[in-house]
C-alpha cells in the first residue's frame, strides 16, 4: 500500500494506545547535558527521564504542538555546548519553541506528515523499512505489542508502525523490564529512525520539525548505545 491509500489525519490527538498500560507518571522536567532530570522525583529515576523523553517526542511528532508545550519548551534549562550533540539539539529545540507561532507549526505539520495524498515525510517504519506501506515491519509489530500485553485504543485509525506510536510504547516500557524496552527499540526504531530523520531534515517545508529531527536523533543515537548488548528478553519477530 502506498502513503496516498492511508487516512491520516492531523486532528487526532489521541494516543495509538491506552495510557492507563503505564505506570510512568509525566512529571515536571528540566534537561541540562543532554539528559532530562526529573525536579519532581528526588530519586533520580532515570526510568522516569527517559519515559518523559520518549513521550515529549511522541507527542511533538504525533501532531503540532500547542501553545502549552511551546511553552514548557521554551524554558528548558539547557545551554548550548561545544561537546555535547544531545544539549545542541535540546537548545536548538527550544530556540525554536521560542519563536514558534501556532498557526505556522500547524501548516508546516500538515505539509510534512499529512500533505495532499501524502506528505513529504512518511513516519511509518514499513515505508522506510520495506519501501510500501502496510507491509511486514507493520505485522510484527502487531504481534510483538500483543505480546507485550498493549491493546490499540478503538477509536484510533493510525497503523502502530507511526513513529509517535513506537516511541509512545518505549515511554510506557521504561516501567518495565530492561530487556522489554531493548528488544522493542532494536526491532522496530533502530532501524529506520535515521532514515526518518533524514527525510524531515531533507524536507523543503521543515523548519521547527528540524529541530525535532535532531533531537529524535541524537536522543535514539544515545539509546541505540545503551541497548547495544545482547537481550536476554522477549523474542522479537525477526524482521528479514
Amino acid at each position: 500500500m502506498h502513503p496516498e491509500n492511508l487516512n491520516h489525519s492531523s486532528n487526532d490527538e489521541t494516543p495509538v494506545f491506552d495510557p492507563k498500560a503505564t505506570n510512568a507518571d509525566a512529571q515536571d522536567a528540566s534537561i541540562q547535558d543532554g539528559a532530562i532530570q526529573d525536579e519532581a522525583a528526588q530519586d533520580g529515576s532515570a526510568d522516569n527521564a527517559t519515559a518523559e523523553i520518549y513521550g515529549l517526542l511522541a507527542c511533538l511528532l504525533r501532531q503540532s504542538p500547542n501553545q502549552e508545550i511551546l511553552d514548557w519548551l521554551s524554558e528548558l534549562e539547557v545551554e548550548e555546548s561545544d561537546v555535547h550533540a544531545m544539549s545542541n539539539a535540546w537548545f536548538g529545540l527550544k530556540q525554536a519553541s521560542q519563536t514558534a507561532k501556532i498557526e505556522d507549526l500547524e501548516d508546516e505539520y500538515q505539509d510534512l506528515f499529512i500533505g495532499i495524498g501524502c506528505g513529504e515525510v512518511v513516519p511509518f517504519s514499513s515505508w522506510h523499512i520495506a519501501g510500501t506501506l502496510m507491509e511486514k515491519p507493520l505485522v510484527h509489530i502487531r504481534q510483538d505489542l500483543k505480546r507485550l500485553g498493549f491493546e490499540r485504543q478503538q477509536d484510533v485509525r493510525e497503523p502502530e508502525d507511526n513513529i509517535a506510536a513506537l516511541l509512545e510504547v518505549m515511554s510506557m516500557l521504561q516501567s518495565e523490564g530492561f530487556d522489554d524496552q531493548q528488544s522493542f527499540f532494536n526491532a522496530h526504531i533502530k532501524p529506520w529512525f535515521v532514515s526518518f530523520c533524514n527525510a524531515i531534515e531533507q524536507a523543503k517545508s521543515a523548519q521547527y520539525y528540524q529541530a525535532v529531527s535532531r533531537a529524535l536523533r541524537h536522543f535514539c543515537l544515545i539509546e541505540q548505545t545503551r541497548y547495544t548488548q545482547k537481550s536476554d528478553g522477549i523474542e522479537i519477530t525477526n524482521l528479514k
